[in-house]
């Protein structure tokens, strides 16, 4: 959505127009490019574009390259949405189980009933059994272990700064009501 319209969705509904990706939604890593990736999934495996998410930022500041949803039919209740980040190596891909836009648009809006190890099951298991002409031994897929990923130590950098951030903020706030003593040996309150 448009950055202008978060802050009052964010109110009427109790919902979210914006969202950090977590390490509970990362699926695996495809070694394909980025529109092969979007062929599988669209041509292939049946999903659509969804152009009504939220804006996924993984939780190292990186910006989803794209979000697509498959549904058993039109009016399913619920859908696996599936996000993509570009890597050297090709795609991370993230997902999660939810309500569907279509039929429960309100609890999809709030999150209710979000399922990200469920959509991450489900995505798993479709990318390892694909097969088709183009990949008859099914697709290049790894899940590879988050310290070996690009993305972990920036968030590792990202969260140190934050809590050394807060951690220095307090001991200064607190020091502000401690005696000090100069270099001339003055002490200041």
């Amino acid at each position: 959505m448009l950055p202008l319209l978060d802050d009052p969705f964010n109110r009427l509904f109790d919902g979210y127009a914006e969202v950090t990706q977590t390490e509970t939604e990362y699926a695996g890593t495809i070694f394909l490019p980025l529109d092969v990736v979007e062929t599988v999934l669209t041509q292939d495996l049946g999903f659509q574009r969804n152009a009504n998410a939220a804006l996924e930022i993984r939780i190292d500041g990186d910006v989803s390259d794209g979000s697509w949803v498959w549904l058993e039919s039109s009016l399913s209740d619920w859908q696996l949405h599936v996000i993509r980040h570009e890597s050297d190596d090709g795609v991370e891909a993230y997902a999660h189980w939810e309500h569907s836009l279509i039929t429960h648009p309100l609890q999809r809006y709030r999150m209710n009933e979000y399922q990200p190890e469920t959509g991450v099951a489900m995505l798993r298991t479709w990318l390892r059994e694909h097969r088709s002409d183009r990949f008859p031994d099914g697709l290049p897929f790894e899940v590879k272990p988050f310290y070996r990923r690009p993305a972990w130590y920036r968030t590792f950098v990202r969260n140190a700064s934050k809590t050394l951030a807060n951690w220095t903020h307090r001991i200064d706030s607190r020091g502000e009501s401690v005696p000090r003593v100069d270099a001339v040996g003055v002490q200041h309150v």
